[in-house]
């Protein structure tokens, strides 16, 4: 067998692990940032977001800003539905919004990001990342090389809450996400993702 069990429970741990948190990397190394939501807006019972992905959104502001600050210039963003809802009406600067039509898997969106993280032109290689501190999984750090693109910057993503009332039932909880993400872990090594 190609791949061995020996690594699908590596997979599979990684999964499972709580993250340990903390900033990681070189924040001015990045060309562009892009933001996974979590949790359905659509679904959500929330008029806005979600209180997850508002805080999320808060934290692409947050990078944003202090990005202009260290280098002078603007991140190109590529940011999910969710959050790119409540960033229109409070990010001012120039920004790039990643809308995918329909349901998008987290897989779907970063590749389907390729399009949108252009600078002057050029496709976008370095990548800041913001996500819910669960989801950032092996699946997304995957998807995330198959797109060819190098994480270059994670900020400190402990500490984004779940959305006890969204209607997707598995960002409710961290018991039920992680159930969840560990199923999901198995499919994607099934499937020959990771």
């Amino acid at each position: 067998m190609a791949r061995s069990l020996k690594r699908l429970f590596e997979i599979l741990r990684e999964c499972y692990t709580p993250p340990k948190g903390g900033e990681w990397g070189n924040l001015a190394n990045a060309d562009g940032l892009i933001a996974l939501s979590f949790g359905d807006k659509k679904s959500s019972r929330f008029p806005e977001a979600g209180v997850s992905n508002q805080a999320l959104a808060r934290l692409v502001m947050a990078v944003n800003d202090r990005y202009f600050k260290e280098t002078g210039q603007v991140l190109v963003l590529a940011v999910q539905t969710e959050i790119a809802d409540y960033l229109s009406r409070t990010l001012a600067r120039k920004s790039t919004i990643l809308t995918p039509v329909g349901y998008a898997d987290t897989r779907q969106v970063i590749l389907s990001a390729k399009k949108l993280l252009q600078k002057d032109g050029k496709p976008i290689k370095r990548l800041a990342v913001v996500a819910h501190h669960r989801h950032f999984d092996p699946r997304i750090k995957w998807a995330l090389k198959a797109a060819g693109y190098e994480v270059v910057f994670t900020p400190h993503l402990i500490g984004i809450p779940y959305d006890p009332q969204n209607g997707q039932f598995w960002v409710r909880s961290e018991k039920v996400f992680q159930f969840r993400e560990l199923l999901a872990c198995l499919a994607f090594w099934f499937r020959g993702w990771i």
